[in-house]
């Protein structure tokens, strides 16, 4: 009685966006619920598991049965939490060598100058033959430093194939092999994918992870040594290309100006009729435009990464066909950036009792210096990576801990607690898990996705397991690896 009597007075649009707001919030709710329990849930467990034991053992000194064994006595009865806290914790890692190593060698004399993709001297046929030098000797660099290189080439994967991922040169077990580059959507923010909804039309360069995130690897094509813009120097797969590809950023981040606007877009349903009235307002709320303060970040961001990257070619790896096992994984990973820590503050952590300073200088984080060498940016936003250390000590609230549901919803609309009712133990990691986000502040997190060896590889295809959604019809080269994994990957239960 009372919503219907507000909806006949004077408050009509207080109520309209208050309405608005629930839907939004639960209709973002609705979509990541599926993430985080059932049978999804235990494939990413599994996964997880699989990623721990692979990179612990990268990252250990040792070798041989008697290291695996210890690896895998250690992650016998780790919770979720644990193997993603240490997952992260190691491919961290592993992309802080990354990022040094690509600076390093870009910055070698070897190097011949940049070749722009927009223009510069000569022809498009010159240029391409410059891209291709210009590979060719950051690929000897990054062998140098890491042991190995990326290259495309001729897919041995069959008829009809086209380019696939190659490694040169030897990588361990538990080793990244490539990064898969471009622009990551969070969960609430794939609205923004060009051609949403039916975003993987004509896009075969798309990937989900288990978090809801996508990550859009068209805009980066091949990376800075493409040229002419959007156009890649050799034919293999020209039907199946998409035109914006190697366009970087793209839109949403650059928009076309002869497209039309992207605020024009949001107000309408999924066959193109504009709605007005209270069905607007909630379009306006599931399907929110982006706004310019975010588009502008994202766009400083995207012109400050360089795209000479010669390991951001993950997605050009193919499924593996029928009767071939994919010899890498895919893991996700957000990477923390961060200014380096003042003095005073260096000095404040060993009065506090940690000699080397603080930890994220050294274990948790990368240095913000490196940030350009990560070849992905973002349009949404992802917290900071819980870090094993903070599970041992238990400083952060678990999640049985935070407040959801509709009851959740009304507390945070109108700033209610229960404070109170809480038991000391509570507040205290309350207290600790506030003042560990306020310390967090000022850190920029990346998205991305790293292929990780399964196995040891040399001068050899990556293959990897493609794990197509089982809720769309798959194309006939198709071969399934596992179908009871695929399931799982795909379940909405």
């Amino acid at each position: 009685r009372l919503l219907r009597a507000a909806l006949r007075s004077s408050a009509l649009p207080a109520v309209v966006m208050f309405w608005a707001k629930i839907v939004k919030t639960f209709a973002g709710r609705g979509s990541t619920d599926h993430l985080t329990r059932g049978a999804r849930r235990a494939q990413e467990h599994a996964d997880l598991h699989r990623l721990h034991v692979l990179t612990t053992y990268y990252a250990r000194d040792g070798d041989g049965e008697a290291l695996l064994n210890d690896v895998l006595a250690g992650a016998e009865g780790k919770s979720y939490e644990q193997l993603k806290a240490s997952v992260s914790d190691n491919l961290t890692s592993q992309i802080r060598t990354i990022c040094a190593a690509v600076r390093a060698s870009l910055a070698s004399p070897r190097v011949p100058p940049r070749v722009g993709p927009r223009g510069g001297g000569g022809g498009d046929r010159d240029r391409a033959s410059s891209s291709s030098s210009l590979r060719e000797a950051i690929a000897n660099e990054i062998t140098i430093r890491l042991g190995f290189a990326c290259a495309i080439q001729r897919s041995t994967a069959g008829a009809g194939s086209g380019r696939g991922l190659f490694v040169r040169g030897k990588v361990d077990p538990g080793e990244i092999v490539a990064l898969y580059p471009g622009v990551a959507y969070d969960v609430r923010s794939v609205t923004h994918l060009p051609g949403f909804p039916e975003v993987a039309a004509a896009n075969p360069y798309l990937i989900a992870r288990f978090d809801g995130t996508v990550i859009d690897a068209t805009p980066w094509g091949r990376g800075d040594a493409v040229a002419p813009r959007g156009v890649l120097d050799d034919d293999d797969d020209a039907e199946s290309t998409p035109a914006s590809m190697g366009v970087w950023p793209g839109a949403p981040i650059e928009p076309k100006e002869d497209e039309e606007s992207e605020p024009s877009r949001a107000n309408t349903n999924r066959r193109g009729a504009r709605r007005e009235g209270i069905l607007g307002v909630i379009d306006d709320a599931l399907t929110p435009t982006l706004s310019e303060d975010d588009r502008r970040v994202a766009f400083d961001a995207a012109a400050a990464v360089e795209r000479r990257h010669p390991l951001a070619l993950a997605h050009f790896a193919n499924h593996p066909p029928g009767g071939t096992s994919p010899n890498v994984a895919v893991a996700s990973v957000d990477v923390v950036f961060e200014e380096e820590e003042e003095e005073e503050e260096d000095a404040g952590a060993a009065e506090a009792g940690t000699a080397e300073g603080p930890r994220s200088s050294t274990t948790d984080s990368v240095d913000a210096s490196l940030r350009p060498y990560l070849p992905n940016v973002g349009i949404g936003s992802w917290g900071v990576p819980t870090r094993g250390w903070e599970l041992e000590e238990g400083t952060l609230d678990s999640e049985q801990n935070k407040t959801g549901g509709f009851a959740g919803l009304l507390r945070r609309l109108f700033g209610e607690d229960d404070d109170d009712d809480d038991d000391f133990e509570t507040k205290a990691r309350k207290k600790a898990a506030d003042s560990e986000a306020a310390r967090r502040r000022n850190r920029v997190v990346v998205p991305t996705l790293a292929l990780v060896a399964l196995e040891a590889l040399q001068d050899e295809e990556v293959f990897l397991n493609y794990r197509l959604s089982t809720h769309v019809k798959r194309p006939e080269w198709y071969v399934p690896v596992d179908p009871a994994e695929d399931a799982r990957r795909w379940a909405s239960d």
